[in-house]
């Protein structure tokens, strides 16, 4: 810079999310107003492929809920388990559909129907080693009274007999062997080592207990035959909430995320009542770290599994190698949207969040749009996809289907995202509900201490479906990226009048860069010793835009 330390740059024309809301700026796609004389839009790396539906041997099932993996050592296989609904029935099964052919077309190969009556819930899969396949499971007895814990590491308390089932297949999740009992850990998740480093093919799983303040961690040496409990952490001052997947970085440490209650007094989506946080475990699951703060957290008002996090980190040659991610849904401006934040040293700090979703939030004090459900993963170049559900179609903020942006930075700025879901998950009016009979209490129930001559029978809509419990689409979603790079992302919608699963592959061209181009890649970033210092700045009503001209100041003392 020169002697006096001031540079000055040429005025700068933006169009700001500010003045969108208050405003009455930009419309939803568009970051600048409709002009004749605009430039070309350029072409995105991003491309879409084809919808391809997954779930097409059960089309009278309602679909919700899913996990998903590809086997690391073959792109074409890939696996999604997830939650199946029977309205004509009355039930919950949990089930796996696998692909031998790179997500073209599916085979639906287990259900979990153990549980008749009571359902069985929350479905988690991976792949291990050399084709190996896992399913895990939640499941209410309807065959049993009251038991005591199984396991020693969690059950509810609301006095129903449950558990924790683990299946395995070795023929590449095509065949499954029998059911392993565990004892019950609620919001399941499995992750495995792949990394070849000293903790390979270890599997963890992770997950709340009762009364869903208290975590636990357990994880196998022997391909899931026989589970360690992990030494667990007393939080102090403070409890935490399961926060969704984790992830495994290159050297074998393990993360997983965390809502963390700071203040139980205040109201569930109070600013304030969560902070997002991360724990590690460097020895292999057998004590975990107390957990570090990421950001202050406020959940966001429409709940729908909104501000579940998803882990996902950099495996591959590039400059982010191992680089962990976290993303979650955020209150923001009256409205969800999706926040980011990175670690380079394991999760010892973190970045400062930053926006993936693009959603323009509308004139306040209307609401929405809202985005709920996200998901992260990193492809071998080092590209950053995200995922999450998006209802800026709908001025209702209802409707929605899902959206995909990618980062080629190692998540500091993203692309413009692009729809992957051909149709929108349609909300009826009046509602369509699938619809659940349940017997809460009453007559000689088994679980029940208590014995009546009144049976307490309530219709509630389906599971985990539409506007029902957990309203809608449950509490977690899925994304995967395949051995060659490609990301195949999974959703919901009802355009066939059913909430069916759908999937389709999505190509990023380019590899990850540091500062997004070879030609800074090797430059310092010097922004912490800049001070920005706006000179004039002018709103044009009509062409709804902001002109602003600023200098920056060299505050490094190395003029």
């Amino acid at each position: 810079m020169n002697p006096a330390g001031i540079r000055r740059f040429a005025r700068s024309v933006v169009v700001n999310t500010i003045c969108c809301a208050y405003l009455g700026g930009c419309s939803p796609d568009s970051a600048q107003p409709p002009s004749a004389s605009a430039p070309p839009a350029a072409v995105s790396p991003i491309a879409v492929g084809e919808n391809v539906l997954v779930s097409g041997q059960n089309p009278a099932w309602e679909h919700t809920e899913y996990m998903g993996d590809a086997d690391p050592a073959n792109p074409d296989k890939l696996m999604v388990c997830t939650m199946l609904f029977s309205p004509r029935h009355d039930q919950l099964t949990s089930g796996i559909y696998v692909s031998d052919d790179g997500g073209r077309s599916w085979d639906f190969t287990h259900n979990d129907t153990s549980s008749r009556l009571r359902g069985v819930w929350d479905p988690a899969c991976a792949f291990g080693l050399n084709g190996a396949a896992y399913f895990m499971t939640l499941r209410i007895d309807d065959a049993l009274a009251i038991e005591p814990d199984r396991g020693g590491y969690g059950a509810w308390a609301n006095e129903d007999a449950e558990g924790m089932a683990l299946y395995r297949s070795e023929e590449g999740a095509r065949t499954w062997g029998p059911a392993t009992e565990l004892g019950f850990i609620d919001n399941e998740d499995i992750t495995i080592d792949r990394t070849g480093g000293p903790f390979h093919g270890r599997i963890y799983v992770y997950g709340n207990v009762e009364p869903w303040t208290d975590m636990w961690l357990i994880y196998s040496d022997d391909g899931g035959e026989n589970f360690k409990q992990s030494a667990r952490r007393v939080l102090k001052e403070t409890q935490a909430v399961h926060g969704g997947p984790g992830t495994v970085l290159p050297d074998g440490t393990l993360l997983l995320s965390y809502k963390l209650i700071k203040d139980p007094k205040l109201k569930f989506d109070d600013p304030g009542y969560f902070t997002m946080a991360v724990a590690s475990s460097t020895d292999g699951g057998r004590s975990i770290g107390a957990p570090v703060a990421v950001a202050p957290h406020t959940q966001c008002a429409n709940r729908n599994g909104a501000t579940t996090p998803f882990m996902a980190s950099d495996h591959s040659d590039g400059p982010f190698r191992g680089r962990a991610y976290i993303v979650w849904g955020e209150e923001y401006r009256n409205h969800c949207t999706l926040y980011l934040a990175y670690s380079d040293d394991k999760g010892a700090s973190w970045s400062q969040p930053v926006r993936v979703s693009d959603e323009r939030p509308r004139k306040l004090p209307e609401k929405g749009p809202d985005i709920f459900l996200p998901t992260v993963a990193v492809n071998n170049n080092g590209v950053v996809g995200a995922t999450w559900y998006d209802r800026r179609e709908d001025p209702n903020n209802a409707d929605h289907r899902l959206r995909f942006s990618a980062s080629l930075d190692g998540g500091e700025t993203w692309l413009s995202s692009v729809p992957v879901s051909a149709h929108s998950f349609v909300y009826s009016d009046p509602p369509a509900y699938p619809v659940t009979a349940v017997a809460l209490q009453g007559g000689g129930r088994r679980a029940s201490k208590v014995k009546t001559d009144v049976f307490d029978i309530r219709v509630i809509p389906g599971a985990r479906l539409y506007e029902g419990r957990n309203n809608g689409m449950g509490d977690y979603a899925a994304i995967a990226v395949d051995a060659a790079g490609r990301f195949h992302t999974f959703w919901i919608d009802n355009r066939s009048g059913v909430a069916q699963l759908y999937t389709a592959p999505v190509t990023v061209t380019g590899r990850a860069v540091r500062d997004g181009s070879v030609q800074l890649a090797d430059l310092a970033n010097v922004t912490a010793s800049l001070e920005f210092q706006s000179l004039s700045s002018v709103w044009d009503a009509g062409a709804r835009t902001v002109t602003v001209e600023y200098q920056l100041l060299n505050t490094s003392g190395n003029g």
